[in-house]
């Protein structure tokens, strides 16, 4: 074991969910602002909420950091700069962040500031780290993909990392996914995920013969929970324990930073003996769950990473259908009932659902409830809400939000009267008033003194203790006692935030960043056309990849011009880009890109990339990806409206998914030189060669200015149709 000691850092979508993760125990909290965050759905900051919020943290000792971690489209990037100025200058301690044009200016601009790479990056191995290291990052949040082995591998790399251990999983790999963006127009990469992958899909075969399936959810990940390898996780190196949930509520919020802090601190104090405590384990289940596994960390991908059967919150099981009686359902249990609970029933038919209420009888380990819908003996009943979380998680959140201060008052007669406090951390002030004199009518007595210094009202301070040294017979006014503690308390609040801001500038990082000067547009050269297959490319398409002289492929995400900018300086030789954006935007790129630009214009789009085996929803493999008889088969999912998406498994055993629609930008390729870009490419991952042949032979028509109409059923992408 390591005798590193991990933060512990949460999610808060809402004031609400900030102050329920500071009273439930949290280090550090991640939040957004209105713009540029992953979250745009979530209630978020504005900078006066921010700059209150951070004070707050710091007045207790704990962390802010402000999520920037989508993309930067053109013309973008001084507002996105700007918002992240004004929240270093409310006071945050880190910046989370995507988008490689914003990082490095970021770096340039506030040296200062701790940069995080976001998740977004697919931050995989020692390349990808030393690479995010030289742009500017101090920290990396790990791509959530990783084994316990392969990130204590990276441990030594000289950059802190972050890594996940509960709340939802993506089946794609962060940042790579243009699933809801190609189909619905809501960018994951710009914080909208319209989550498609949460919806139910048939698998078919090149006949349209439906394939049987563990479920109907074949996209759709069970909850990453890792209670159950916290003593491991803590002993790989990792900086700061994440958990996900900007879109949660504040009642979730507590319930699971107050599961992880109590096993966190068991984990460091004894990790030999730790074990996992089952109702920690139900009340996360209670706070929300799709079902529970390590996701990646065990070294596994198999179906117990997926939730084929729910794409939604389960909760935990309390019991069963036992019959009927008297117009009720009768249920036995495993656990008492309260007033407000929400309970569903998995029936065959509809979804049925009950809150309990007074009229239910629920006195006994078989209750009866007054149930509206079908339900049948032996259906499975879940609480999906507790009534008794929300008191809980307000007695939390009050406890927790409280700063335990030592008071000590000296009324010596002759000496001026004087007021100190001092914290569990050592952070102390003192104030002095007038000199004690004897007194004139009653001498003051010690409960006086102890009552009226302690009527702390609506400040978040308690008096853990008391230590009165009094003279006797000596008086005072008591409107000295409330003013001086006043003074006491503002002075004790002063220290504690110049004690914080000294550790920070102690902490301020000093690594080398990426430096350049401001370029013109690259000699571009002749116009070209090319095939691309996915599966045989020297195109980068993670950091990992990367390399001076290689070309970035649209994953890379050159989407801003300080984007292109750093990438030439990091020595790309050429740039392809996006499918995002928009012709407009591309002639913006393409008129100071220091890098030629590419575009692929025709194929059909990779919308996911996952370490998880789509095919495996069809029943156990033997994991012989080379051989697998699966994979030689053309499979499709098909989707409620009859859309079908080609799925294939490459042979590391890592799926791919593509869009039901062609893209065909062919007959645009005039437009698009006349913006600018000089590389036009087919993707022929899933072409045979004749089909290939036929598709660039198409652009290379175009190319020649021949006139070539959009095929029938294909799509234009985002090229005329900007992203949300």
């Amino acid at each position: 074991m390591t005798d590193c000691r991990p933060e512990l850092l949460a999610p808060a979508g809402s004031r609400a969910a900030f102050e329920a993760a500071l009273g439930a125990g949290a280090d550090a909290i991640y939040l957004g602002l209105d713009g540029f965050n992953a979250r745009r759905g979530a209630d978020n900051f504005t900078l006066e909420d921010l700059s209150a919020a951070c004070r707050d943290a710091h007045l207790r000792g704990r962390r802010v950091y402000l999520t920037a971690n989508t993309l930067v489209f053109p013309g973008e990037m001084d507002e996105a700069f700007s918002l992240v100025e004004s929240a270093a200058e409310a006071g945050i301690d880190a910046v989370i962040v995507q988008d490689v044009g914003l990082i490095s200016v970021i770096a340039r601009h506030l040296p200062e500031l701790r940069i995080h790479a976001s998740t977004q990056m697919n931050i995989r191995d020692a390349a990808g780290l030393r690479l995010a290291r030289q742009l500017g990052a101090c920290r990396v949040t790990l791509a959530r993909e990783l084994s316990l082995k392969q990130i204590a591998a990276l441990a030594d790399e000289g950059v802190e990392l972050e890594c996940f251990v509960h709340g939802a999983l993506c089946v794609c790999q962060s940042g790579q996914c243009l699933f809801s963006s190609m189909v619905g127009g809501r960018s994951a990469n710009r914080g909208l995920c319209a989550q498609p992958c949460r919806l139910p899909y048939e698998m078919r075969d090149a006949r349209g013969k439906r394939i049987a399936t563990d479920g109907d959810y074949l996209l759709s990940p069970r909850d990453l929970c890792t209670l159950e390898v916290l003593p491991q996780l803590v002993g790989t190196g990792v900086s700061s324990l994440k958990i996900e949930g900007r879109m949660k509520s504040p009642d979730y919020v507590s319930t699971v930073v107050g599961v992880y802090r109590s096993a966190l601190d068991r984990a460091l104090a004894a990790p030999d003996a730790y074990e996992v405590d089952p109702d920690e384990l139900r009340s996360l289940e209670e706070a929300f769950s799709r079902g529970f596994s390590t996701g990646y960390l065990q070294e596994h991908d198999g179906d117990e990473l997926m939730g084929y059967t729910r794409p939604n919150n389960r909760g935990t099981l309390i019991g069963r259908v036992s019959g009927f009686s008297g117009g009720l359902v009768q249920v036995k249990t495993n656990t008492p009932l309260a007033v407000g609970d929400l309970l569903e029933f998995w029936t065959s038919g509809n979804r049925v659902t009950h809150t309990v209420t007074q009229a239910d009888d629920i006195a006994a380990t078989t209750v009866g409830l007054v149930v509206d819908g079908k339900v049948a003996i032996s259906d499975r009943v879940f609480r999906v809400r507790s009534a008794d979380v929300g008191d809980a998680v307000r007695e939390r959140t009050e406890r927790g939000l409280q700063i335990p201060l030592d008071f000590s008052v000296r009324m010596l007669e002759g000496n001026p009267l004087e007021i100190g406090v001092v914290d569990e951390r050592g952070i102390e002030a003192s104030v002095q008033g007038d000199v004690v004199e004897v007194a004139r009518t009653k001498a003051v007595s010690e409960a006086e003194v102890i009552e009226h210094v302690g009527r702390l009202g609506n400040t978040p301070y308690t008096a853990r203790t008391f230590t009165v040294e009094l003279s006797d017979g000596v008086g005072i006014a008591f409107s000295q006692l409330h003013r001086l503690r006043s003074e006491v308390l503002q002075a004790y609040e002063a220290a504690a935030l110049d004690a914080y801001e000294r550790e920070r500038r102690r902490q301020t990082p000093t690594h080398g960043r990426v430096r350049y000067e401001k370029s013109g547009p690259a000699d571009c050269g002749s116009t070209f056309d090319t095939a691309i297959n996915w599966y045989d490319t020297s195109i980068a398409t993670t950091l990992a990849d990367f390399a001076p002289g290689v070309q970035i492929g649209p994953c890379l995400y050159a989407t801003n011009a300080e984007a292109l900018q750093t990438w030439a300086e990091l020595g790309a030789d050429f740039a392809w880009l996006s499918p995002e954006l928009t012709l407009d935007q591309i002639q913006d790129l393409a008129a100071t890109s220091p890098l030629p630009l590419g575009i692929i214009v025709g194929g059909r789009t990779e919308l996911m990339v996952s370490d998880h085996c789509f095919l495996r929803a069809q029943g156990p493999c033997d994991h012989d990806c080379v051989h697998c008889t699966r994979r030689s088969k053309p499979t499709v999912l098909k989707d409620r409206k009859g859309y079908e998406f080609p799925v294939a498994t490459d042979q590391t055993g890592r799926g791919h998914l593509y869009n039901a629609v062609p893209l065909d930008t062919v007959h645009a390729v005039g437009d698009l030189k006349r913006a600018g870009v000089v590389g036009f490419a087919v993707d022929t991952t899933l072409m045979g060669d004749g089909e290939a042949k036929e598709e660039l032979d198409r652009l290379r028509s175009a190319l020649k200015g021949k006139p070539v109409t959009k095929k029938d059923g294909a799509t234009t992408g985002h090229l005329f149709r900007k992203v949300d």
